[in-house]
């Protein structure tokens, strides 16, 4: 198998930047995706409850094994809308 080395230097001032920038947006999504998370009215949530039903992300975890990973595809789908 054939060794792929990397010509990638973190030390260089491009990379740093670059990395900064990276992190500056990661950020801007972990926000945007506590934001998705917890936008759920709390009159929703207690309608819910006073059904006894759970909300969906509970629901979902409650399904899966203890440990699974669970891609949750379209969670920023209407941030910014």
């Amino acid at each position: 198998m054939t060794v792929i080395k990397s010509q990638i230097n973190p030390n260089s001032e491009t990379f740093k930047r670059n990395l900064a920038a990276f992190e500056k947006q990661r950020q801007i999504i972990n926000q945007a995706q506590k934001l998705a998370i917890s936008s759920e009215p709390d009159s929703i949530k207690a309608r819910q409850a006073k059904k006894g039903k759970l909300p969906p992300r509970i629901r979902i975890s409650k399904l899966l094994d203890p440990g699974t990973p669970f891609l949750e595809i379209g969670q920023l789908a209407g941030h910014n809308v």
